[in-house]
């Protein structure tokens, strides 16, 4: 498996802290972004291959991911899990982010009580839609 660099915006949250013991376990570089660690926004955006947003408040997500698109190369896998109704909102630029290159996805997880999400994601069911020139990778 190709290693990569994976940013976890939202990383000391439940959701996030489960995400960065994931990657970490699988061995890739794990970038941890929240309101007190001393990794940026803009500089985890820019050196990371996927990034992960699985932050709150819900109402504040489309500024924080056009915020996060303008900093992302091309070939860049943007995912958020933050159960916000429609995989791309309308106040989110996805045209212009898909022109850039940057590929996007919507994951949204399908709780099951003998595997809560706080302990692992192995064994979790995930539903997800992707969008974008690399969607078949």
């Amino acid at each position: 498996m190709k290693m990569v660099k994976v940013a976890v915006i939202g990383a000391k949250g439940t959701v996030g802290r489960t995400l960065v013991e994931y990657f970490t376990t699988l061995g890739h570089e794990v970038l941890s972004v929240d309101k007190d660690t001393s990794t940026t926004l803009r500089d985890a955006t820019a050196l990371a291959n996927v990034i992960f947003i699985v932050t709150l408040p819900i109402e504040e997500v489309a500024s924080l991911i056009s915020e996060v698109v303008s900093a992302m190369r091309p070939g860049t896998l943007l995912v958020h899990g933050t159960s916000i109704e429609k995989p791309i909102p309308q106040d989110i630029k996805s045209i212009e982010a898909l022109s850039r290159g940057v590929t996007f996805c919507h994951f949204h997880f399908q709780f099951r009580p003998e595997m809560p999400l706080g302990r692992t994601l192995f064994g979790q069911h995930i539903t997800m839609s992707i969008y974008g020139a690399k969607k078949r990778k």
